[in-house]
């Protein structure tokens, strides 16, 4: 998998090339300010830069240039953005919210169920399935969170925080998500991280 990205936002001073290539990983420091979830806001459509292109595996996210005005919207990108707060959907039981990536990309119910399933497994987290976001600690959250990133097969999976949300995971989970999220040589290989110090 490849991913690049040029852009630039007048208003927050802003303006970023990065490239990334097969089997790379990033880790984007900074300050507070220095403007790391504005680029991983630009990499999920959330934040419609001033100008700039942005490409994953050879296909347009966006093309601000000149003349262009090609913008993907973003459940259309394949890309995921883990935020500090897991961002659950609070009307949607744990395996609905983990479902939901599959299903909105046309996967039926049961193939979305059993990949949501797979994914709860994969967090140690199948227990919960039937719960509602509140009823949820913050790591049982996060792990659901990282759970329904991942059943949506991104091509770019981002994190907004000190490390990989799975670090706080039970230890043989956080393997197996490492390894799911990074499997060698496939085509989810690369990801885009940032991490404030």
């Amino acid at each position: 998998m490849t991913f690049s990205v040029q852009a630039a936002v007048a208003g927050r001073g802003f303006d970023v090339s990065l490239a990334v290539g097969p089997a790379e990983t990033v880790a984007v420091m900074g300050a507070n300010g220095a403007g790391k979830s504005t680029l991983l806001n630009v990499i999920a459509g959330l934040l419609h830069p001033d100008s700039g292109t942005a490409e994953l595996d050879g296909r347009t996210l966006f093309d601000l240039t000149a003349g262009r005005g090609q913008w993907t919207a973003p459940h259309r990108r394949g890309t995921a953005l883990l935020a500090q707060e897991p961002l659950l959907f609070p009307h949607l039981s744990v395996l609905e919210n983990v479902a939901f990536g599959p299903r909105s990309a046309g996967a039926s119910k049961q193939a979305a169920r059993e990949s949501g399933l797979r994914w709860l497994a994969e967090v140690e987290a199948t227990e919960l399935q039937s719960r509602r976001p509140a009823e949820l600690s913050g790591g049982q959250a996060q792990r659901v969170a990282v759970a329904r990133a991942l059943a949506a097969d991104p091509g770019s999976c981002s994190w907004t925080s000190r490390w990989p949300p799975w670090m706080s995971m039970p230890h043989r989970c956080s393997g197996a998500c490492s390894s799911a999220c990074w499997p060698a040589g496939g085509p989810s290989s690369s990801r885009t991280t940032s991490s404030m110090p």
